[in-house]
């Protein structure tokens, strides 16, 4: 089958935040039934905005083929839940990357995935305002989140927008109604060309919850493609960070340095290497 340059919303069948997700937007949108082909999930078309939506019975972070499937797509965006020990109550979005020598939840060691960072931007500012609207950023932390877990095999940007962090969250209809109108209206500004241009930047340090790097983005004209935590410094170097540079579909002006977050030798290394590729260096 051969399939329009669209966006392609992405989810998986077992997951009930993906679900929530999916079923939200499928109430509110247009859209025709295509079939459900080999995925084991729905495959439609939706009308407004134009854009491909597609259940696979992989987890997703096992969903690595996706760009076999839609070649001519622009980017992707997974629909999602997202785990937490402690329970956090989050809306977060995050591109997916193993900086390190593991890669225990999907994807390949060393590799991060293709970027998108103003379409990024766009969804965060949305999903702030609309979960503020609806009273949400009172239980719920709006949050970037560093790099982490697969796929990382796909050849176009991806981006992940989840609900946290618990069974309660994931299936909690009014959460996935403010997710799909994030996406919904967030995909009406793509079709439209009105995806405000930002600075594209990549982020260095704090916590995997990046609060500091979320809080610039939303008052600032910076545009995060990938943030590596604190806890992913130690992997940075320079085949790293061209491979960061590399993997957009925008290109990078600056870097953003949490810095009391990164010990000082490692952030003058950080500042030097990145100096040396002609970055701009931002420090909060």
């Amino acid at each position: 089958m051969n399939f329009k340059p669209l966006p392609v919303l992405v989810y998986s069948v077992g997951d009930p935040a993906g679900v929530n997700i999916k079923d939200r937007i499928l109430e509110i949108v247009k859209y025709r039934v295509i079939g459900r082909i080999a995925y084991n999930g729905l495959l439609v078309e939706v009308e407004d905005p134009k854009v491909y939506l597609v259940g696979f019975s992989d987890d997703i972070i096992y969903i690595s083929y996706v760009h076999n499937i839609f070649p001519n797509t622009p980017f992707f965006i997974y629909l999602s839940r997202h785990k937490s020990e402690k329970k956090v109550k989050s809306l977060t979005i995050h591109y997916p990357g193993n900086p390190g020598e593991n890669a225990l939840y999907g994807g390949k060691p060393r590799e991060l995935a293709y970027t998108y960072p103003s379409l990024t931007r766009e969804m965060l500012k949305t999903l702030y305002n609309i979960a503020s609207s609806e009273k949400l950023t009172e239980e719920y932390s709006v949050v970037l989140e560093a790099t982490h877990h697969g796929p990382t095999e796909v050849t176009k940007p991806v981006v992940f927008i989840e609900i946290g962090s618990s069974e309660d969250e994931w299936k909690r209809r009014k959460v996935g109604e403010v997710i799909a109108l994030t996406v919904i209206e967030t995909l009406k500004s793509y079709s439209k060309k009105a995806i405000p241009k930002a600075t594209p930047v990549l982020g260095f340090g704090g916590g995997h919850y990046a609060h500091k790097h979320t809080k610039l983005s939303l008052e600032e004209n910076i545009a995060y493609g990938h943030i590596f935590a604190k806890y992913s410094i130690d992997y940075i170097d320079s085949k790293l960070i061209d491979q960061a540079l590399q993997k957009t579909i925008e290109e990078y002006k600056a870097v953003v340095i949490e810095k009391k977050s990164i010990k000082s030798a490692k952030r003058r290394f950080i500042r030097e290497l990145c100096e040396s590729k002609g970055l701009k260096i931002i420090e909060i």
